[in-house]
């Protein structure tokens, strides 16, 4: 898709509705982070929340390595939060994630290095129970649930970062946000539906949450 293509999109948006709270994924060229960026700013977006869709769960990358640059210097740091799963925080750390306490010291890392709130996705870590840490302004966070054994998991970290987004529109603090879209995504998982042969996350089980 052509980079305008983005930008016409993100101001109809905008033109159409009082936008609240953004959230970004799967941008794939460095063409189309910058336009975001721009429009972003052009747009005065009040909350914008960087899901930086680099590494697929399966492990295969979505991101052209050109555009990392770009999501890193362009887009990144007008951020509320950056939301990276295990993968793509090892991408933006350059080094390897193996521990929970890692996983706090990475949050911290890239939350200084960006000048960003960072909230890690840990499912990737083999534990019993899926920690997820919150690094913002020198604060730490960590939000642990048991591990629900679905079926499938297919776009969990997405809507994870998309319920974030939802809640910051909301008023809710960071903090609060991040642990009540961790319990959203858990319930979507435990209420999956069935669609043929799979069983994708039941992202309508709580209708009412967003009501009102």
């Amino acid at each position: 898709m052509a980079a305008e293509a983005v930008t016409q999109q993100i101001k109809a948006a905008c033109d159409g509705f009082p936008v609240a709270a953004a959230k970004t994924g799967m941008l794939f060229s460095k063409e189309i982070i910058k336009a975001v960026a721009a429009a972003d700013v052009g747009q005065g977006i009040p909350v914008l929340v960087v899901d930086p869709v680099m590494v697929a769960a399966s492990g295969a990358r979505l991101l052209k390595e050109d555009a990392v640059e770009a999501l890193c210097e362009e887009l990144v740091p007008q951020a509320r939060v950056i939301t990276p799963n295990l993968h793509e925080a090892q991408i933006l750390c350059g080094h390897p994630i193996t521990s929970v306490e890692e996983l706090k010291a990475t949050a911290r890392e890239i939350g200084d290095r960006f000048d960003v709130a960072c909230v890690i996705k840990g499912a990737h870590l083999v534990s019993e129970q899926v920690v997820d840490v919150l690094y913002d302004e020198g604060e730490e966070f960590v939000f642990t649930a048991p591990r629900v054994d679905a079926v499938e998991s297919h776009g969990a970290g997405c809507v994870f970062a998309a319920a974030i987004t939802a809640y910051l529109a909301r008023g809710e603090l960071l903090s609060d946000a991040v642990g009540k879209a961790k319990e959203f995504v858990r319930q979507a998982l435990l209420q999956h539906v069935s669609a043929g042969r799979h069983y994708p996350l039941n992202i309508s089980w709580a209708e009412a949450t967003f009501a009102g």
